[in-house]
């Protein structure tokens, strides 16, 4: 679903190769995926994820947590779809706590 998307995004141009998917950028998508590479940042991270997201379900954004292991991270959820979050000022506080708690200000 999500390299499909992406192809999307890219203007696309995904081919397949060995029922794998491709997308323009040279990199398998499975590779450089969310769930695989979340465990690499080498930073906190704070998901945002839409309630009303049809695209991306919420079960992704949750298996994407989980995969982060121990490491600072943390889920928000939102109202809002995929590409539309409402009044993302509402959001603010939330976003402010989080920067706040990882920055120790």
């Amino acid at each position: 679903m999500m390299a499909k998307r992406l192809g999307e995004v890219v203007g696309g141009q995904v081919e397949a190769e060995r029922g794998h998917r491709y997308v323009a950028i040279g990199h398998r998508f499975d590779a450089i995926a969310p769930i695989r590479s979340i465990a690499r940042a080498r930073c906190p991270v704070l998901l945002v994820h839409g309630d009303a997201d049809d695209t991306v379900p919420l079960a992704e954004a949750r298996a994407i947590l989980a995969a982060r292991g121990d490491t600072a991270a943390e889920l928000l959820v939102v109202p809002g779809s995929h590409d539309s979050y409402g009044e993302v000022e509402e959001q603010m506080p939330r976003l402010l706590q989080f920067l706040a708690a990882r920055l120790g200000a």
